[in-house]
């Protein structure tokens, strides 16, 4: 039996049948574990600091010690207004954290349609079929593994390919095409995660506007909760889960039916 998913309280009762689509569960997998994990270190290090400061400000005694420390008042409000901000600074690391797990969900998804055509070339090579051209030195220089060559080059294409590039690309190989509005959140993750990847979260005034409701700013930079990421995972899942399916009624023979 497969593992529950936690972050969005479903069971994956469809498995998938190609290498690719296993990848992609374990990748999320260990993004679901991260979050978890992560968010539990980063509540122990700002609860450290709130203790820490409880000492300096002798409202604590601190391990080994019987007397609290003394501080004069001048002192005392140095310190305490540069562990507020300290602590500030260490609750507010979640929504970076979070950034940054934006990031590989939508890696995983990437990774997941660069493997799989990867498969699918290999399985059905007729899918290279094309108008696009090859040089007779490409030819001869790759005449032990022209095949692999082809896949390469395909690869290559895919790697560089945005949301609407890939929902062509899907179409024009594989006959899939996404639901129009599983296309706009598809686009709207695309944007958030190079605002992220590419601008530290930092928004700019053109593209606020295009930024869902949902999605809380702060001084201009991206602010990614927990609900957001899970809703993400839960989209990009679906969208997976879609392509997944038809691929397996496209070219392999289906093992099971699924609900």
């Amino acid at each position: 039996m497969m593992k529950s998913y936690r972050a969005i309280d479903i069971k994956w009762a469809f498995t998938g049948r190609t290498l690719a689509f296993r990848r992609f569960y374990l990748s999320l997998l260990r993004v679901e574990d991260l979050a978890d994990a992560g968010l539990s270190g980063l509540s122990d290090l700002a609860e450290e600091t709130a203790e820490a400061m409880d000492i300096v400000l002798g409202r604590a005694i601190a391990d080994g010690s019987t007397e609290p420390i003394k501080l004069d008042k001048k002192t005392a409000s140095v310190v305490k207004s540069s562990m507020r901000q300290r602590r500030a600074d260490q609750l507010k690391l979640r929504f970076h954290f979070y950034s940054l797990l934006v990031v590989a969900v939508w890696g995983a998804f990437e990774t997941y349609l660069l493997m799989l055509f990867d498969e699918l070339y290999r399985l059905r090579p007729q899918l290279l079929k094309s108008d696009e051209t090859i040089t007779f030195r490409d030819v001869v220089d790759y005449r032990e593994g022209i095949l692999d060559h082809l896949i390469e080059r395909q690869q290559d294409r895919i790697g560089h390919f945005g949301p609407r590039e890939t929902f062509k690309y899907l179409e024009e190989r594989l006959n899939f095409s996404f639901s129009k509005s599983q296309q706009e959140y598809l686009l709207e993750m695309y944007l958030i995660r190079n605002i992220i990847a590419h601008n530290t979260g930092i928004v700019g005034r053109g593209i606020r506007r295009r930024l869902p409701e949902s999605l809380f700013i702060e001084n201009d930079e991206i602010r990614v909760s927990k609900a957001y990421l899970y809703k993400m995972i839960k989209n990009v899942q679906r969208s997976v889960i879609g392509i997944e399916k038809h691929v397996i009624m496209k070219f392999y023979k289906p093992e099971k039916k699924w609900k």
